[in-house]
């Protein structure tokens, strides 16, 4: 984290860069099956009680069938009363490998991981 601390959000700093996380996606479709990394930038504001991060990153899920590649971006909020985070994003994905001339598109919404997911995988443009 840098920049100013913000206390109502219990934050370190206003701006987190290049944070990676490993995900195991489960998904309906086999395809989109796999470990992903996902790394995340996101910048934080105050509002009030409130506190909204506007976030943005890559991610690369690889499975035996292909690779998805990708982009996503999206929001975060929470407040001293309603301390759940709640995530909204939106996330689409190349495919490689076997998923060539694919694109996975899947919104995210809910609070912290596990989410439930829904998605599609379509031809891609």
């Amino acid at each position: 984290m840098s920049g100013p601390a913000l206390p109502t959000a219990a934050l370190e700093g206003t701006a987190l860069r290049d944070s990676v996380h490993p995900i195991t996606n489960e998904m309906s479709d086999e395809r989109a099956d796999g470990e992903q990394e996902t790394t995340v930038n996101c910048d934080f504001v105050e509002d009030g009680e409130s506190v909204v991060g506007e976030g943005w990153g890559t991610l690369v899920l690889a499975n035996a069938g292909g690779t998805w590649d990708g982009t996503f971006t999206g929001t975060t909020t929470w407040s001293v009363s309603e301390p759940d985070h709640v995530h909204v994003m939106d996330a689409i994905d190349s495919g490689a490998g076997g998923y060539d001339g694919l694109r996975l598109v899947t919104p995210y919404e809910g609070t912290d991981s596990p989410w439930s997911i829904t998605g599609r995988i379509e031809p891609a443009d």
